[in-house]
């Protein structure tokens, strides 16, 4: 499968939406260096599809990127269709699927994983 990433994004806390960044330091098994997700835990980067952004946008909602807290904005990639324990390369990066969830703020979209990274 081969798909693209439009955009990653990074938050001091967590809770909040995250902001998009020119590029960004994975370090293994923590996560993105600087954001508020990394560390030792399940949740160390989140990959949410543009194309269920999109859906929330065609709903009338004004979301973009980061705005479901999710680190990576991905095009192309069928993340619904990735089983936990799947592998993901991103650049020099391979992500290890740990968990699939649906975001709390769009519950219906439910297109976001997070997974652990390493190298």
């Amino acid at each position: 499968m081969t798909g693209s990433v439009l955009t990653v994004c990074v938050s001091e806390k967590k809770g909040e939406r995250k902001t998009p960044v020119a590029s960004v330091e994975l370090r293994p098994e923590h996560g993105i260096v600087g954001d508020a997700h990394a560390g030792e835990w399940h949740r160390q980067v989140s990959l949410l599809a543009i194309e269920s952004i999109r859906k929330m946008q065609k709903m009338g909602l004004d979301v973009d990127s980061g705005d479901f807290a999710e680190n990576i904005t991905t095009e192309g990639i069928n993340l619904v269709a990735l089983p936990v324990g799947s592998q993901l390369r991103i650049g020099e990066t391979l992500h290890n699927f740990r968990h699939f969830h649906s975001h709390s703020q769009a519950p219906f979209c439910a297109e976001a994983i997070s997974c652990n990274s390493n190298t």
